[in-house]
């Protein structure tokens, strides 16, 4: 796991053991990533301190961390073992021979689900509303890769002051507009 990007608040509900993820694994139909479980045996859902990543093969989006699922710890919508089948956490029953291979690990800011394909290890994103010439599609999404391992996607992932460059590079006065329109939102800090 890159130590560059440190984890803020390391097990956040608690710790777990080896036998909590052999447990999981039982439900899923292979084993995880060895760098994933490591992640989950130290840190069990902890954030990362560089919580903004970008896709490998759309490098010009940006997707926000948001959260990472625990496991068998913390409030129910946030348990790995609850949220783990992609199939089930968009209502996708009719694609599940598609995405049986995927486990949804955390979620951007937006509500898109970040993945990790079991057995090979890339991980992935679900875009819940993206239609365009998509590389996999589904009613409403699709899923792009984002790095080829969990530990690359944690060293690849950048800090909010690079994210808002790469998002001014993109669409320039996109700063001007977030400043403003956190002035005029009293939900924003």
């Amino acid at each position: 796991m890159n130590r560059e990007n440190r984890v803020l608040n390391p097990n956040p509900y608690g710790p777990i053991k080896a036998q909590d993820i052999e447990r999981l694994e039982t439900s899923l139909p292979d084993r995880l990533p060895q760098d994933y479980r490591e992640y989950l045996l130290e840190n069990n859902g902890g954030d990362f301190e560089k919580s903004f990543t970008t896709s490998n093969t759309y490098g010009d989006v940006v997707h926000s961390i948001s959260e990472l699922f625990s496991l068998y710890r913390g409030p129910e919508h946030t348990r790995l073992e609850n949220q783990w089948d992609l199939s089930e956490y968009f209502d996708l029953q009719d694609f599940k021979h598609l995405t049986k291979e995927y486990l949804a690990f955390g979620v951007t800011g937006t509500g898109d689900v970040f993945l990790v394909r079991l057995g090979k290890g890339d991980v992935l994103i679900y875009l819940h509303d993206y239609v365009d010439h998509a590389p996999i599609e589904g009613p409403g999404g699709a899923i792009f890769p984002l790095a080829g391992s969990f530990s690359e996607f944690v060293s690849n992932a950048i800090s909010q002051e690079e994210s808002l460059k790469k998002a001014e590079e993109i669409e320039p006065g996109f700063t001007a507009r977030m400043k403003r329109l956190k002035k005029e939102s009293r939900f924003w800090d």
